[in-house]
């Protein structure tokens, strides 16, 4: 449930800063939502993808907490 509220607010602020010609001039930014179903590694492998491949011109990435900590770890060990 907390998932779907995220990802409420998310395309609440997407509308707002797309429908405010004071923020981000000439731009119409989009969301991209997929379900890395805690998975880390799926998480990563899609993220990576997406920038290896040029899929977007541009892109900016949001992982969830617990993707993003656990991706982190996996990269760099635990967390202190």
């Amino acid at each position: 449930m907390l998932c779907i509220l995220l990802i409420l607010a998310a395309e609440m602020a997407l509308e707002a800063v797309n429908a405010n010609d004071s923020v981000l001039r000439d731009y119409n930014l989009k969301m991209k939502v997929n379900n890395g179903e805690c998975r880390a590694e799926a998480v990563m492998t899609t993220f990576i993808y997406y920038v290896l491949f040029n899929i977007y011109k541009k892109l900016v990435g949001i992982l969830g907490e617990k993707q993003l900590q656990s991706s982190v770890e996996s990269l760099n060990g635990p967390w202190s």
